[in-house]
């Protein structure tokens, strides 16, 4: 459940998570569209509602997103490649 995906973000670290967020962020005039239809394909929300948003409600639709315990276990796997 959400739990484990919050332990994984833990283990992982906020500041990791921060920078993702950032990333995705930093790289939206790039890659808009295709981040727009990644977070209305995994909300209730259409991908004009998405591009309405107002930063810190997008912000916090990308923070939900990547809490998700499949991107969390994403992580966990991709994270070993590092250690």
């Amino acid at each position: 459940g959400g739990k484990d995906a919050e332990k994984a973000i833990e283990e992982i670290g906020i500041s990791l998570f921060i920078e993702i967020v950032g990333v995705i962020i930093s790289n939206l005039p790039k890659c808009e569209h295709d981040i727009f239809n990644m977070l209305a394909n995994t909300s209730d929300l259409t991908v004009d509602q998405v591009r309405k948003l107002d930063m810190a409600d997008f912000a916090e639709m990308i923070m939900d997103f990547v809490k998700k315990e499949e991107f969390a276990d994403f992580i966990k796997v991709v994270s070993k490649l590092f250690k």
